[in-house]
């Protein structure tokens, strides 16, 4: 993964060059496939980023950077009690978040030129997706546990899809797009319903499954040139 965040970096520096750029921002919905579909209880949402650098050499409305989302599937507050070692149980409050993040290298072509009102365009992808939870305590009068965040893996990620922007002013557009990921197998904790023993809210190395984690993002935002 560092070498993969390397390479991105150098690439984003390198390309500052040129003269026309793009920033998108967009709200991201994604849909798990696959067995990571049947893992989580929650569909996934968060927001997401690309910078693009073009026109490349000839070619006006082709496009290459970097994009970075944030997405949560499970945010949620648990009551219960816990084991102390002690021959008594502990109660506590908790709340966790269980998330990934996507770093990507994208190449974008658009279909028609930047004067167009509708710009439809094809976009492919490489790069990385990481999974991680973070725990914070809410109430725990024995000061037994604390707060924690663990990442539980990485999986190699490749995507293809499309959009559409559409200009509402020079330089402004709503944006929409659909990608595909494909993904190598990685660790991540699932997101089950609440259970009343709350010793898995407590040990995020609990409730891991192993998978690809194919998935569709759906983006809406908006793309600004400059």
């Amino acid at each position: 993964m560092q070498k993969l965040l390397l390479i991105l970096s150098i690439s984003f520096f390198s390309l500052s060059a040129f003269a026309q750029k793009s920033f998108n921002f967009q709200v991201q919905h994604t849909v798990p496939l696959g067995d990571f579909q049947e893992n989580l209880m929650h569909r996934p949402t968060g927001i997401a980023f690309e910078y693009l650098f073009g026109p490349l050499k000839n070619n006006k409305n082709l496009q290459i950077g970097a994009g970075l989302s944030v997405s949560m599937y499970q945010n949620e507050d648990h009551i219960g009690s816990v084991d102390t070692g002690n021959a008594q149980n502990a109660y506590i409050e908790t709340n966790e978040d269980d998330c990934f993040y996507t770093y990507q290298g994208v190449v974008r072509y658009y279909v028609t030129d930047a004067d167009k009102f509708i710009r439809p365009y094809v976009q492919g992808q490489v790069g990385g997706a990481t999974f991680f939870s973070s725990l914070s305590l809410i109430e725990d009068p024995e000061d037994i546990y604390e707060p924690q965040t663990r990442t539980h893996g990485t999986a190699f990620l490749a995507g293809f899809g499309g959009g559409l922007a559409v200009r509402l002013m020079e330089g402004f557009y709503v944006d929409a797009s659909v990608t595909y990921n494909e993904t190598s197998e990685t660790n991540y904790r699932t997101s089950p319903e609440s259970i009343p023993n709350a010793l898995y809210r407590v040990d995020l190395s609990n409730n891991q499954n192993r998978s690809k984690v194919n998935h569709l993002a759906i983006k809406l935002g908006m793309n600004m040139l400059f």
